[in-house]
């Protein structure tokens, strides 16, 4: 079984993935054309109502998320 590196990323890789270039240069999954990953840290408590809400409402938390910052004016 292969072992995945945990050292840092160079300032070249993380460069090229923020200009939306080859995202597998820092990790092995990637967005869909278009998007972007985002990763954030949350109260497990917290996460767990998100989720809920977006059954609820029939949706994802991405979509949520991407509607909530739309209201930013």
């Amino acid at each position: 079984m292969a072992t995945k590196s945990l050292k840092k990323p160079s300032l070249e890789a993380v460069t090229t993935f923020a200009e939306g270039g080859n995202v597998l240069t820092i990790r092995g999954r990637h967005a869909p054309a278009g998007d972007v990953r985002l990763t954030i840290n949350i109260k497990q408590e917290l996460h767990r109502k998100l989720k809920i809400k977006a059954i609820e409402e029939n949706t994802t938390v991405g979509r949520m998320v991407e509607a909530w910052i739309q209201t930013w004016k």
